[in-house]
């Protein structure tokens, strides 16, 4: 049996994305069994620093992000 609390935050989960209490828990074990891949193994990765700009002063960042 699992706690009240636990039991309510895990259908509030669930129902802010549209799944079952069963897929929250699913996903919750394995992201916390498995491990996590290597970052050379995440093709994402060779994006990392790839970049030739320069950051944005903070007080412009709105034009940045809502652009």
């Amino acid at each position: 049996m699992i706690e009240e609390d636990l039991d309510i935050a895990v259908q509030r989960r669930a129902d802010e994305e549209g799944i079952s209490k069963a897929a929250v828990i699913r996903r919750r074990v394995r992201e916390g069994l498995l491990p996590v891949p290597a970052l050379a193994d995440d093709p994402l990765a060779t994006f990392v620093g790839s970049g030739d700009y320069a950051a944005p002063a903070d007080e412009h960042i709105d034009d940045v992000v809502y652009r």
